[in-house]
């Protein structure tokens, strides 16, 4: 109803219309039997999450936001990406080679 999926045919996998009739395979499903393609709420929390953790929000205010009450459930949503792990591989990399202290030469005598 929120518009962020469809429920779709068994069969072929196309959408139905609001009588639950498939116009491709011309059949009309019981509701339980029909797919649900799309978001679901649980998306978009995990989303949230991801989010406000890249950010920098502490996981305290993260648990409160999202309404988790231990450490090991706001862990189940904060899922780390290959993505995740480069950026911070690289951002640290920089970082090392920027604070790296150039030795001066000894004196000639």
């Amino acid at each position: 109803m929120a518009g962020v999926g469809k429920m779709v045919c068994r069969t072929c996998q196309e959408p139905v219309d609001a009588k639950r009739y498939c116009a491709k395979c011309s059949k009309t499903w019981k509701y339980e039997q029909l797919k649900y393609k799309g978001k679901l709420f649980h998306d978009f929390r995990r989303t949230s999450v991801r989010n406000m953790i890249r950010a920098g929000v502490s996981e305290k205010v993260a648990m409160t936001v999202s309404g988790h009450k231990t450490h090991s459930m706001l862990s189940r949503y904060n899922i780390v990406s290959e993505t995740d792990l480069r950026r911070t591989q690289e951002y640290l990399k920089s970082t090392v080679e920027q604070s790296k202290v150039v030795a001066m030469p000894a004196r000639v005598q």
